[in-house]
């Protein structure tokens, strides 16, 4: 037990069995513990073994935030033990969520939710926010053949109160709803509908989403592995690491906290940033091991000499590449991102101007202490190479 893999160590290293294990370990401590159990379900779904989830179902069916996935994945066992979807609806327990069977209705109606969908190919990129995911997502949008679904969490989510919690799914749009970048709550394609029959059926979350935006590439911009294993435990894409140095990560992070900041609480939130940072590269470069493979992009350097940097970015992805989606990227149905980025976007009639980083607008202090961090500075020499060694390549 003393080396065994907590799940989200073992998914994130594409062994789905050492994660099973560790759930059915402590499959009575985890009564109290409903986001392992919706995570433990997440992941029998996810590998065709749904029927091994009912007694999970069972605990989760009365909380509100997985009453909907509960639903629907009951939905799909009468459906399939011959059920039509009339029968289906009037003999499946909604649990907390008896009073959406309206909004569970047209969902179903409209979108098959117990078929897979094809598989399609999934980029993801992963990193720290303000990483530079939201320029990168635009840009890869605007090649031939790929579509952008952004942070895809707010398909099922919503931000109220400064938290994310679930969507009202009995409202189609409201406070909190994070809608469209392009069309806002007029959008055809990521609908109420679309995304109450998405949190009836997670399974196979990208491609479902690939398929409701007709591409055979999808990219997200996710970024967080803890969102991304759940959203597809067994990693079926290719990840694009984007990291900036570790002052210039610092100095996006800052240039968005209160400035009435005390100095030491300053340089306190720092050291506390960068150890974020350095986990979350440290599990990027090391144990992450997504199933078509990892291509990292040092912001800083795309930045410097963006052209050459994009043409060689597109051919690592073995994507076609087009000169026009550097300068006017073809705005596309993402969610979330760096709203002031898109602002700026929006407001250039969607024209793009990638500008070096500049030097970094972080006190010295902060600087030094950085400077001395061994680690930190060698996992951004690790990543440096990783990325240099990925263009030298492709010269």
């Amino acid at each position: 037990m003393v080396n065994e893999l907590r799940p989200f160590d073992a998914l994130i290293a594409s062994d789905s069995a050492s994660a099973l294990r560790w759930y059915e370990r402590r499959r009575d401590d985890l009564r109290a513990a409903p986001i392992h159990l919706h995570d433990w379900a997440r992941l029998l779904c996810s590998l065709g073994r749904r029927s091994e989830a009912e007694p999970l179902f069972d605990q989760l069916a009365s909380l509100d935030e997985y009453a909907m996935f509960v639903a629907g994945q009951r939905l799909i066992a009468s459906l399939e033990a011959g059920a039509s979807l009339e029968q289906a609806l009037r003999q499946t327990p909604l649990g907390s969520h008896s009073g959406c069977l309206p909004a569970i209705s047209a969902a179903t109606t409209e979108f098959d939710i117990s078929r897979r969908p094809l598989e399609s190919r999934h980029i993801a990129i992963c990193g720290v926010s303000f990483c530079g995911s939201t320029l990168l997502d635009m840009l890869l949008e605007g090649l031939p053949g790929v579509a952008s679904i952004g942070e895809s969490v707010w398909l099922t989510l919503s931000f109220v109160d400064g938290r994310s919690v679930p969507r009202n799914h009995a409202v189609a749009h409201g406070p909190g709803v994070q809608e469209c970048n392009c069309c806002g709550p007029r959008c055809e394609f990521l609908t109420p509908n679309f995304r109450n029959a998405l949190w009836l059926n997670p399974t196979d979350w990208y491609f479902r989403i690939a398929e409701r935006l007709d591409t055979r590439i999808l990219v997200s911009a996710d970024k967080n592995l803890e969102k991304i294993v759940v959203f597809d435990p067994q990693l079926r894409f290719q990840a694009l690491v984007v990291f900036k140095s570790p002052k210039h990560a610092w100095a996006s992070v800052r240039s968005k906290m209160k400035n009435d900041l005390a100095p030491e609480a300053s340089f306190e939130e720092m050291t506390k940033y960068m150890a974020v940072w350095k986990r979350v590269y440290s599990e990027m470069v090391g144990a992450f091991k997504p199933r078509d493979g990892k291509v990292f992009l040092d912001f800083d350097r795309f930045a410097e000499a963006p052209e050459a940097n994009f043409r060689s970015l597109t051919a690592a992805l073995d994507l076609e590449y087009d000169p026009t989606a550097l300068v006017r990227p073809s705005p596309g149905h993402s969610l979330g991102g760096n709203g002031a980025a898109f602002r700026r976007v929006r407001d250039a009639d969607y024209r793009v101007d990638v500008r070096p980083l500049g030097e970094p607008a972080i006190p010295d202090d902060h600087a030094a202490w950085i400077d001395s961090q061994v680690d930190i500075t060698e996992l951004h020499a690790t990543m440096r190479r990783l990325s240099e060694e990925r263009e030298a390549l492709l010269i």
